[in-house]
């Protein structure tokens, strides 16, 4: 595999310069016998990586320069910055999301990228000083994280989301559901008769067939049947239900 040759004492920038350099030589030498990536999709990959290291390079001069702009506080944008997504295309035309999706395409190339990304990302304590003073680069360095397979360190990782609870009121539970036991399919059924005596819609497709049976049939004593058994769903009426009822006269 082609090296393109670097300096004595690299910057963090020429290094990450250099890492894609590297990249695009041995993707492109693999590309050319193996065929495994057509010209559209190599040439998206190819503006879109050059994009990064270009904004990693001016990141890293305005912080050795003093002159970093405030970063955006939302996590929202930062991960909305993580997205590949290609200016003046559809956005159906996304490089792949995958983790670890060059690996699939380049399978002699990219185990050798993603070491030397990692020992960059894990080896240089100037490029953890680097995100904590810019985290514009984490949204650079977190989608060749992805792309090469490698597992973001602490310190570069999103938090994860917290989702919100639903802050209204809860429903009123509803008579039937006391008697049913502590399983999910029978929690599913009780939400569900819940929000029908609350006059709430509710989709019975999205219940499982236990939990649908627990809806349609609560447990009343010992003699009903078990819900466990499963109810199907009607299919509906057929097309020609009203002149079959016209026949059957």
């Amino acid at each position: 595999m082609f090296i393109p040759t670097l300096s004595p004492n690299p910057t963090l920038a020429e290094r990450f310069h250099w890492l894609v350099d590297c990249m695009f030589h041995s993707t492109s030498t693999e590309n050319g016998r193996r065929h495994t990536m057509d010209w559209p999709l190599a040439e998206a990959m190819g503006g879109w990586a050059r994009r990064l290291r270009k904004r990693f390079a001016a990141l890293y001069a305005q912080w050795k320069a003093g002159t970093l702009p405030a970063a955006r506080g939302c996590e929202r944008s930062a991960r909305a910055a993580d997205r590949p997504r290609l200016p003046g295309l559809p956005a159906a035309s996304l490089l792949p999301r995958a983790f670890a999706w060059l690996h699939r395409l380049f399978p002699e190339s990219a185990p050798w990228c993603a070491g030397t990304y990692e020992s960059m990302l894990c080896n240089e304590p100037e490029m953890r000083e680097f995100v904590a003073a810019a985290p514009q680069a984490g949204g650079i360095l977190r989608p060749f994280c992805r792309m090469l397979g490698v597992t973001p360190p602490e310190w570069l990782a999103l938090p994860k989301r917290v989702r919100e609870r639903n802050k209204k009121d809860p429903l009123p539970p509803h008579p039937a559901a006391a008697r049913f036991p502590d399983t999910p399919p029978a929690r599913a059924a009780a939400r569900a008769l819940a929000r029908m005596a609350a006059g709430q819609k509710v989709d019975v497709t999205r219940l499982s067939a236990v939990a649908y049976g627990y809806f349609v049939h609560p447990p009343r004593d010992g003699t009903c049947p078990p819900p466990e058994i499963g109810y199907s769903r009607g299919r509906g009426l057929p097309k020609d239900y009203e002149g079959r009822l016209k026949n059957w006269d």
